[in-house]
């Protein structure tokens, strides 16, 4: 019934904007992607193409994209992909952001989650350009391989992978963070071996390749040290420290630099 409401009138030029009421949200769904928020308007543009303004506990979820998008506001850009199903092109979060990237492989499914005060997300075929204000964290979770990422940073710029099914372990193909960053990593493991941690600081960070010939540079100020199974030892003073990873994401080489 919304859908057909807002196809109707904006085929007659209307603009559709659904008032906060006791108990009523602003709606919208096509069975591809739903958008929820306290109060909101919607314009129809070319095509199947919709301009949203929402305001108010606004959750936006896109089954195409495997995201999830929740602000205090958002103004997004919506229209058909390549499958025919609705997808976010342009979004402006502001207030609270929190993001979801969920895909799907052979192994199950992965996610990234990422908060900040701020993202301006720009989609294109080959994936979302997320450019996020502070202060920023992402997590990277691969719950079959039980295996956690976590950065943390002032602002960051991340590219997510543009489909919900995906060969990469958790949506996001790369990402640069400035500092001060925070990281660590950290791989359960079975059996007798304990978990293996990696723990580091640095006043930038670049995930490089995520899923292909991954790997973690750390750069500025470098600190930090690793247990378990890592090997890694402590170290500091460094200008710079490479984190060498497998495509399953866990630590196969590390190295550092001074001077």
């Amino acid at each position: 019934m919304i859908r057909s409401t807002l196809a109707i009138a904006a085929s007659v030029g209307l603009t559709v904007a659904f008032a906060a009421t006791q108990g009523r949200r602003f709606q919208y769904s096509d069975g591809s992607m739903t958008v929820l928020s306290t109060s909101g308007r919607a314009e129809l543009g070319r095509g199947d193409a919709y301009h949203f303004f929402l305001k108010g506990a606004v959750s936006i979820a896109s089954l195409a994209q495997g995201l999830t998008l929740t602000a205090d506001t958002v103004t997004c850009d919506t229209a058909l992909g390549a499958n025919k199903k609705t997808e976010l092109r342009h979004a402006v979060a502001t207030g609270g952001v929190h993001m979801v990237k969920t895909v799907t492989n052979k192994v199950g499914k992965q996610t990234t989650d990422i908060t900040g005060t701020r993202a301006d997300m720009q989609s294109a075929p080959n994936g979302s350009i997320v450019n996020l204000a502070g202060p920023v964290k992402i997590v990277s979770l691969d719950q079959v391989k039980r295996k956690t990422m976590t950065a943390t940073g002032r602002s960051a710029v991340a590219v997510l992978e543009p489909g919900s099914k995906s060969s990469l372990s958790s949506g996001i193909r790369g990402a640069t963070l400035q500092g001060p960053v925070h990281l660590v990593m950290v791989q359960s493991k079975a059996g007798t071996q304990g978990d293996s941690t990696l723990v580091a600081d640095a006043d930038r960070m670049e995930m490089k390749n995520l899923g292909k010939v991954p790997q973690v540079v750390l750069i500025g100020h470098v600190s930090g040290h690793g247990e378990g199974a890592s090997r890694v030892g402590r170290f500091s003073g460094m200008t710079r420290a490479t984190i060498q990873l497998n495509a399953q994401g866990e630590v196969t080489g590390f190295g550092t630099e001074a001077g």
